[in-house]
């Protein structure tokens, strides 16, 4: 066990570490799949834990393996009646759920105007309404909707090397192979149609029973960085606005080397809402770079950054201010002391706690090395509060794609148990 202390306001705020335990393993050798990777962690109003786990590669494409777990974690089973695999998840209150596709906005035919799939239920998760359009309306100059399956040359020139990142690996061109699409899209595309603009929801936050705010990403022009949009819904997801854009562009980025892809760009945005009431936005810039944050005081109409200590700062005037935690597809939560927990993965696989509202992070625990050539994952992790006083983080470890030779064993979705307590 791990302890970390922290003496805070006449306060001690402790975090006791579990030992590492094995949540789910795969045996490469012996299972159909590329590998098992990118664990996520959803909580029913009941208590169930769902876990998704991808399988065949990472986003584009990837199937999703469902599990539910009815004791806080400690044992999975397959959850295959689970219908929201892939897609976007909330709770609204003690029975009413919300669960929004996830890959893109469909193409309507219209300027301006999308659809999304929608799901609800009304039993806290457990059964769940046939699929349904939602109208998504967003004014924003990006490249025209395409066929992920038939995709136009620059945006497979944009993605050479990255097959994780598509349809499209090498070895698959090589043999002649059909890109497939994964399960969960199929229904949606039956709906929809398949023509979309590439988007990934990383974040649906409930503002009320009726009002709920999703974080998403995506690359308006191919080629250049990703944006992070917060788009709204006060009827209960029946129609979607575009709310604000907390995540945008500036060129001063790249003159400080956060840009090395042209795919880099803040994205792969967490919400969570701060004891002083205002929205708390966490982010990605690139790899092996400073995650970055913005914050709202009006429900996510407006955001600016908290502001620095340090003024005369390079970054005092950009969009968001970039944390001194480094990572990447970040979790950031409120304790119920209003203290801030955020894990995130690549370079490591981390936990950190800040006291005073995300501006400093004093306490971090590192799981996993990327410099260690037996720990080997994606680097991807997940948390989510099993109870007030613990947390849940889960990670995977041995998820390579057989380009890292040091490492050719199981690969296994791994947990801590955090428990908390401030005296």
């Amino acid at each position: 066990m791990i302890t970390l202390t922290h003496e805070h306001d006449n306060m001690q705020f402790t975090a006791r570490i579990s030992e590492p335990f094995t949540v789910l393993t795969f045996d490469p050798n012996r299972e159909a799949g590329w590998c098992r990777l990118h664990p996520h962690l959803e909580r029913l109003p009941g208590g169930r834990l769902v876990l998704m786990s991808n399988m065949h590669g990472d986003i584009e494409g990837a199937e999703h393996l469902p599990y539910a777990s009815d004791d806080g974690g400690q044992t999975w089973r397959a959850y295959p009646e689970w219908p929201n695999a892939g897609w976007a998840f909330t709770v609204l209150d003690e029975r009413q759920c919300l669960a929004v596709s996830n890959g893109g906005f469909y193409d309507t035919g219209e300027a301006g105007v999308y659809h999304w799939g929608l799901r609800r239920s009304d039993d806290g998760g457990l059964t769940w309404s046939p699929m349904e359009t939602a109208r998504v309306e967003l004014d924003l100059q990006m490249d025209d909707p395409f066929d992920p399956l038939n995709p136009p040359e620059q945006e497979l020139a944009q993605r050479h090397g990255w097959a994780h990142l598509h349809r499209f690996p090498l070895d698959w061109q090589a043999k002649g192979r059909n890109p497939q699409p994964a399960s969960y899209e199929r229904e949606v595309w039956d709906l929809l149609g398949r023509r979309r603009i590439p988007a990934w929801i990383t974040s649906l936050f409930r503002v009320s029973a009726s009002e709920v705010l999703a974080f998403l990403y995506l690359v308006p022009h191919s080629g250049e960085p990703g944006i992070t949009l917060c788009m709204a819904t006060e009827d209960g997801g029946r129609t979607w606005q575009h709310r604000a854009t907390p995540g945008p562009y500036d060129p001063r980025f790249a003159t400080h080397g956060y840009l090395r892809h042209a795919l880099d760009g803040l994205c792969e945005p967490s919400c969570t809402r701060l004891a002083t009431g205002e929205l708390f936005l966490v982010m990605r810039m690139g790899s092996f770079h400073p995650l970055y944050a913005t914050s709202s005081a009006d429900n996510g109409h407006t955001w600016a950054p908290p502001a620095d200590r340090r003024p005369g700062c390079y970054f005092e005037a950009w969009s968001a201010r970039p944390l001194s935690v480094y990572g990447i597809l970040p979790t950031v939560l409120t304790l119920p002391d209003g203290t801030l927990a955020l894990c995130t993965g690549r370079p490591d696989a981390t936990l950190s706690f800040s006291f005073d509202h995300g501006y400093h992070w004093p306490l971090t625990c590192r799981f996993l090395e990327d410099n260690m050539p037996e720990e080997q994952s994606t680097y991807n992790n997940t948390m989510i509060q099993v109870a007030p006083d613990r947390l849940l983080l889960l990670y995977d470890h041995g998820s390579n794609s057989g380009k890292i030779p040091e490492y050719s064993g199981p690969q296994r979705i791994v947990g801590h148990y955090i428990d908390i307590s401030v005296d």
